[in-house]
């Protein structure tokens, strides 16, 4: 007697379950549970070399919403995610942790110059125009605070909590 079961759906439902639980529905980047892992790997992988943590939050994005709705905003968000995506390298990671807030971590920057010029690659991905609801062009900008590990942390709470108070320090000066 053989007995056969098709376990395609569980595994379907499995896969999803883990997806919601490290990403972000919105974007599709990281969530603050996977954010924290992949410090921690490049913590542990970076040696004598820095690891950079950067809190990114986009300038006057609650007049979106404010204006144009939650469903542009919503849209603009993942363009927006899309475009900082894919300004960084494979080895880099992009987190969405709420709202219009995002923290990058960038591995293989040598130095401030290097961290200085792929956070600036970027902020020029976000900068370019985009159209929302098929008529308006709008262009973002967005401040940014930067914590390097080990100089400024050598946790992932740590990192972020220290990269968000530079972000807001840069955001009000």
């Amino acid at each position: 007697v053989v007995i056969v079961y098709d376990v395609t759906t569980a595994k379907r439902y499995e896969a999803e379950l883990e997806h919601r639980a490290h990403y972000d529905t919105l974007t599709g980047l990281a969530n603050r549970v996977l954010l924290a892992d992949r410090i921690e790997r490049a913590i542990a992988s970076a040696g004598d070399a820095p690891v950079w943590v950067v809190s990114l939050d986009l300038d006057h994005f609650k007049l979106i919403n404010d204006t144009l709705g939650r469903r542009a905003g919503d849209d603009m968000l993942r363009a927006l995610a899309a475009r900082i995506k894919g300004a960084l390298r494979p080895l880099d990671t992009a987190a969405r942790i709420g709202g219009d807030d995002f923290v990058l971590v960038l591995c293989g920057c040598a130095d401030e110059r290097q961290a200085a010029a792929r956070i600036q690659a970027v902020r020029d991905a976000i900068a370019g125009p985009l159209q929302v609801q098929g008529q308006q062009q709008l262009v973002f900008g967005c401040s940014a605070g930067v914590a390097a590990y080990p100089v400024d942390g050598a946790d992932p709470d740590t990192l972020v909590k220290h990269a968000e108070i530079a972000m807001y320090r840069a955001k009000s000066g």
